[in-house]
């Protein structure tokens, strides 16, 4: 059984220029980041393994000694057997700013058994009933801890299932279900929550591609009221010989974190292009707004930005992209505007033998 190693490094400086704007008077603030990625994996026919790694510190230039720090570390392990294949993702992460420390611990074991259909559909444990059905099931294990007194540990719990049945060649159906528990250390967050979703994944022709959701889900917090929750998407996909168009749409009600709801309004559109079989741009527009509901007060948030693209291989090792970034954000809950301009320059390293 032939092993063949890979393995990739990769850096990216990033350099923020925020503009506050505070009962009309404007305070600006610029920051520089430095993010270091390694992956090590190996691979043969029937395995493989990959260890990953990240490294980013972010330096506030008016305030020098404030450096935000964050670091994650995972393992990934999959293996093939006659009928199907199975996984494994380990991962740790460690948070530092200003305000908050924080650290989790992720687990997430998956299984797949039978082929797939090319969809955009992406399950974790998959069984292979007949060809028109199969079902999935996915978990997701999260223990996170802070190292602040105003703040608690939690632990999160997650097992989702799919049943996905293909109507013909053009459209698959996908009737998912989540079940989640939020465990936190003092139980004063606690909730359960559960959501039925359907989605139908349709390839209308060579060229066109369209997903539509919609779900409806239960919250049901420990000291607090229950609610009713709901989400809609759409997303439509052309592809053309060397372009991708994309335009997707998404209104939702759902718990965050701390158990408060929060409906989100968004809508993007993009563009992807080829210029030549070594280099590629891409560039989105987006917006959205989001209301906190359930909190006094309750506020909103809106949200304006673009992203501009560009990579290339400068050879079978080594690429490059440099990424433009802004950001126009507005909250009533203190009333400021951010507007955010920021500048990102990739440069990886990869070999393989």
């Amino acid at each position: 059984m032939e092993w063949r190693p890979d393995a990739a490094f990769g850096a990216e400086v990033e350099y923020t220029d925020n503009l506050f704007m505070v009962e009309e008077s404007p305070t600006s603030d610029t920051f520089l980041v430095g993010t270091v990625d390694v992956r090590l994996s190996g691979q043969s026919e029937t395995r493989s393994v990959r260890l990953d790694g990240s490294a980013r510190v972010q330096r506030l230039q008016r305030t020098k000694s404030a450096n935000n720090e964050f670091y994650s570390a995972g393992l990934d392990y999959y293996e093939v057997f006659v009928h199907g294949n199975f996984g494994l993702r380990a991962d740790y992460s460690e948070d530092s700013t200003r305000t908050t420390d924080l650290e989790t611990i992720g687990i997430r074991p998956y299984f797949i058994f039978g082929k797939r259909r090319a969809s955009t559909i992406q399950p974790r444990i998959e069984f292979d009933t007949n060809e028109n059905n199969r079902l999935a099931f996915n978990g997701v294990y999260e223990l996170v801890r802070y190292d602040l007194e105003n703040f608690t540990d939690y632990t999160n719990y997650q097992l989702g299932f799919d049943w996905f049945h293909s109507v013909n060649d053009a459209v698959e159906l996908d009737t998912q279900i989540i079940a989640q528990r939020y465990d936190s250390l003092d139980n004063l967050v606690d909730y359960d929550y559960g959501s039925l979703l359907e989605i139908a994944d349709i390839s209308a022709s060579a060229r066109w591609h369209y997903q539509i959701g919609a779900g409806l889900g239960y919250l049901i917090r420990k000291f607090d009221e229950n609610y009713r929750t709901f989400l809609g998407r759409l997303r439509a996909t052309y592809d053309s010989d060397y372009s991708q168009y994309y335009f997707s749409t998404e209104s939702s009600l759902q718990p965050t974190a701390s158990a408060n709801l929060s409906r989100l309004s968004q809508v993007s559109l993009g563009y992807r292009h080829a210029l030549t079989e070594t280099s590629r741009i891409s560039a989105e527009v987006r917006a959205s707004r989001s209301i906190l509901i359930d909190t006094t007060p309750s506020y909103n948030n809106d949200l304006l930005g673009f992203d501009l693209d560009y990579s290339a291989n400068i050879n079978e090792r080594l690429s490059w992209a440099i990424r433009y970034s802004f950001i126009g954000n507005r909250t009533s809950l203190d009333n400021r505007n951010r507007i955010s301009n920021s500048v990102f320059l990739t440069l990886t390293l990869g070999f393989t033998e």
